[in-house]
């Protein structure tokens, strides 16, 4: 289990709680889906990156 933080108000620890549960729920109910989502969020970065880096070459000449 992912632990929690101990200091701080109640409501950031019952948000990231319910944060868990409901990506728990997902991958449990739908993990095709899942792996779908986390696939193209894995893409997304990767292009983000390499226009990052795009950027940074054209900038250096």
């Amino acid at each position: 289990m992912v632990p929690l933080p101990t200091g701080g108000s109640v409501l950031p620890k019952l948000v990231g709680g319910l944060v868990v549960l409901g990506v728990l729920t997902v991958v449990i109910k739908h993990p095709n889906d899942a792996a779908v989502w986390v696939r193209a969020l894995a893409e997304a970065a990767g292009d983000a990156i390499d226009g990052v880096a795009s950027f940074f070459r054209q900038i250096a000449g």
